[in-house]
């Protein structure tokens, strides 16, 4: 993968996120430096990959193509190590990277039928169509009835949906959500919020305690009870 690749990649994933794409905000999701950032940037602006008004980036038609192609390599690869090889979230995340170095025009389509042409990532994050044909960066705005977990109150239940790519990046957390078992197409009920927004889930293995700003980065379809309360 190249740097134009890496960089268009975590600026899309930052607008998936719905995070405003800053200069600190890309050093932070690669763990480069702000003066690295701002070269790197400054060279993607002039190869008409990105554009910036106010401070903020965002991609190209171009540079929206070169991020759908190498997000779309990474889910893929991600499903294949989760769904084929076994491997756990944590670890296909982090091999995903490599693996998806080796997917060309010639294997992408063979991996495509061998995954039963997937919608999303092991983590509930749309894989990007291949024909070219994209719209807006499907952020994760509450379309289609979905809620974050973190406008839910004790009580609550719903069927997880989508956990973002900001918590797939944060450290040891992957690990923790599919300990609990807390991972798309699995019940998620709240059991407690305190004044922080901080709060207490019970997933399919256990129970799990979440900061307010992971409970708002996991999206779920809410269940019987009425969530809009609690908004």
């Amino acid at each position: 993968m190249t740097a134009a690749d890496r960089y268009c990649e975590a600026i899309y994933e930052l607008a998936e996120d719905d995070i405003d794409v800053l200069q600190v905000r890309i050093a932070e999701r690669l763990g480069v430096s702000r003066p690295a950032v701002s070269e790197m940037t400054s060279r993607l602006v002039a190869e008409g990959l990105l554009a910036s008004a106010d401070g903020r980036l965002s991609l190209t038609d171009l540079g929206l193509r070169t991020a759908e192609s190498a997000v779309r390599r990474h889910r893929l690869a991600e499903r294949f190590l989760v769904d084929v090889l076994h491997l756990g979230w944590a670890e296909a995340h982090e091999l995903a990277g490599s693996w998806q170095r080796v997917i060309d025009e010639r294997t992408e389509p063979a991996l495509v039928e061998l995954l039963g042409d997937p919608a999303t990532c092991p983590h509930g994050n749309p894989i990007p169509a291949r024909d070219g044909l994209h719209g807006p960066i499907d952020s994760i705005g509450l379309a289609g009835g979905l809620v974050t977990l973190a406008s839910c109150g004790v009580g609550d239940v719903g069927q997880v949906s989508r956990v973002t790519e900001r918590l797939e990046n944060e450290p040891g957390m992957l690990v923790a959500l599919e300990h609990a078992g807390l991972v798309p197409g699995t019940r998620v009920e709240v059991l407690s919020v305190a004044v922080d927004g901080a709060m207490a889930v019970r997933a399919a293995r256990g129970v799990i305690a979440l900061a307010a700003s992971s409970a708002a980065s996991i999206l779920v379809r809410p269940g019987d009870l009425e969530l809009a309360s609690h908004s």
